[in-house]
């Protein structure tokens, strides 16, 4: 093989090498880049999620503190007519009576509807934790899938280098082959003289 055949074979590979890690390079950083948006889009719906649950969460307590206040206002306004009703009739709300009876009933009425309510919020606030856990899952199921796009996208810049290296040497090859056919007229040899 003379001096410009191993020159042309050496530069093909050379050329193909570096053609095949620039891209290898590339479409690893544009991997890296798929990976990072999508922890950074994982990241602001965790926090969506966060804040939903914890909106959702307050209202659910603040609706149930208001209802809560509301049942005790009830037994407590139901209470007091009893009690000025005993009292205009002439009878007493403390002992063994109806008066007494009655405001028994109204406190285990009361007592009753606070417990209602409480199992009420209680199923809001499961129905709000399962939501947010549901939530979750969704969001990490759909960043693993576009992490592992962008990991399948990437490529080892050692192989792909190595391959450039294959594929211009066959080139190289090729191309000293197809001058040595056509004569490669016109090129000196390593001692000065014309090749025919």
């Amino acid at each position: 093989m003379t001096g410009i055949e191993v020159a042309i074979l050496v530069t093909t590979i050379a050329a193909s090498t570096a053609a095949t890690v620039h891209q290898a390079q590339q479409a690893n950083k544009a991997a890296m880049r798929s990976a990072q948006v999508a922890n950074a889009n994982a990241a602001r719906r965790y926090r969506h999620i966060q804040m939903a649950k914890d909106q959702k969460t307050k209202q659910s307590m603040a609706a149930r503190d208001v209802e809560a206040m509301k049942i005790r206002n009830k037994a407590a306004k139901v209470a007091g007519r009893v009690k000025v009703a005993q009292a205009e009739g002439g009878f007493t709300t403390s002992g063994e009576g109806s008066g007494a009876m009655i405001l028994d009933q109204v406190g285990r009425d009361e007592a009753f509807n606070q417990d209602m309510l409480s199992q009420n919020t209680g199923n809001m606030l499961a129905r709000i934790n399962s939501e947010y856990g549901a939530a979750n899952i969704e969001t990490q199921g759909s960043v693993e899938a576009q992490l592992a796009a962008a990991q399948a996208q990437m490529s080892s810049v050692f192989l792909a280098g190595l391959s450039g290296a294959i594929g211009g040497t066959g080139t190289g090859l090729g191309m000293v082959s197809a001058g040595r056919g056509a004569g490669m007229s016109g090129f000196m040899g390593p001692d000065g003289e014309a090749i025919a």
